[in-house]
């Protein structure tokens, strides 16, 4: 290969025409911008590849013994991979280990407070020195040994809601922990070193919509390779990215995830059903976003059962307790610099997060009615 060729593929990486989407007339480095309040719309969606994402399985966890079987407490989407390729499932009280084809190895950790015990097991990242587990409700950070030891124990701030570690960081964390104020209960995002906060930022003081979270509204959050954080409120698809040091760079808004008035909450009713939700956003470089979308189906009804009682009247729930036929799930690959959808795909049932840039997870269940994760590697292609 000659010099001209080198440059030439260097050329090709870094304006994005590698993946095969270029809009030069539109494209502006998002990174150097700074809008405080502003929302680029998000195009491109009806137009984008529908063949250009592909998931191939590569583990099914939790099917192969009955210690290994997983159980949905609230936890089961927080799985890391480890550097020898294991799996960690958080179980709330315990953490499952299983092997990269998903054979269950053990299990590690106990209920309760002290060294090793849990209230709220949450992984959320593996590394050289071990797997690192929050647990919001203990309010602490516990890092384990990738010989299942214990190594440390770290003050974090409790009942935060939503977490993301900073890449290299050792130990920096961005939170989102509810704050009641004057203008009523938010969410806003803290950049975290242990208990001690270094920056609060995330809430629209300029903007002229209402501050108060949506109905009930969560965060999903992400920290890119580039140290950006990005965040979306769960119901509605505005996706807003900021530096470490709480400096909002831009927003991006794909208005059409929910078309009806946020609903009052609570239980599920044929006039009050589930909405619409953004459920994951994943940095898959620089540019690219992950983003993933529950979308309820037409016939939603169809895989729910009717109660009623005299406190609380009449409501739905899902047939056998299974939720994941009541949604499809979308994958899209967001392109900041063009503020576009470039490629998309769907998939039944519930998609619950990208674990790693290519690898996501996915909510099934066995005959018996007991769930199972199925990872899949996510590839891109060029169109």
């Amino acid at each position: 290969m000659n010099r001209l060729d080198k440059l030439a593929i260097l050329l090709l990486l870094s304006s994005g025409a590698f993946l095969g989407w270029r809009h030069p007339e539109q494209a502006l480095e998002w990174t150097t911008t700074r809008d405080s309040t502003g929302f680029r719309p998000i195009r491109g969606v009806q137009a984008a590849c529908t063949t250009c994402i592909s998931l191939k399985e590569i583990a099914v966890l939790g099917r192969d013994t009955i210690q290994g079987e997983l159980e949905d407490r609230g936890t089961i989407q927080n799985v890391v991979r480890d550097p020898q390729g294991r799996y960690w499932a958080g179980q709330r009280t315990t953490i499952k280990v299983f092997a990269a084809d998903g054979r269950y190895l053990r299990s590690v950790g106990r209920s309760g407070q002290g060294p090793m015990e849990f209230a709220f097991a949450q992984p959320v990242h593996a590394d050289a020195t071990g797997i690192h587990v929050v647990d919001p409700r203990l309010g602490r950070e516990t890092v384990i040994g990738n010989d299942f030891s214990h190594r440390s124990d770290r003050t974090l701030p409790v009942a935060f809601d939503g977490v993301a570690q900073v890449p290299g960081a050792g130990h920096r964390y961005v939170i989102a922990k509810w704050a009641t104020g004057g203008r009523g209960k938010a969410l806003p995002l803290h950049l975290m070193s242990g208990s001690e906060t270094l920056a609060s930022f995330g809430l629209r003081a300029q903007s002229p919509e209402v501050e108060t979270v949506r109905g009930i509204s969560g965060r999903v959050i992400n920290v890119g390779p580039t140290s950006h954080v990005f965040s979306s409120q769960t119901d509605s698809y505005e996706i807003e990215a900021w530096t470490l040091e709480g400096d909002r760079v831009a927003g991006f808004r794909l208005a059409t995830l929910n078309t009806e008035p946020v609903g009052r909450g609570g239980l599920i009713t044929a006039d009050n059903p589930f909405r619409n939700s953004v459920r994951d956003i994943a940095a898959f470089d620089s540019r690219y976003l992950w983003v993933i979308t529950w979308h309820r189906r037409s016939n939603w009804r169809d895989f729910m059962v009717e109660r009623s009682s005299r406190d609380l009247g009449t409501y739905l729930e899902p047939k056998d307790g299974i939720l994941s036929p009541v949604f499809r799930s979308r994958i899209d690959l967001l392109d900041l610099n063009t503020s576009s959808v470039v490629a998309s795909t769907w998939q039944d049932g519930m998609l619950l997060r990208f674990i790693e840039p290519r690898l996501v997870l996915k909510l099934d269940y066995n005959d018996a009615g007991a769930p199972i994760l199925r990872v899949f590697e996510a590839n891109v292609q060029r169109r």
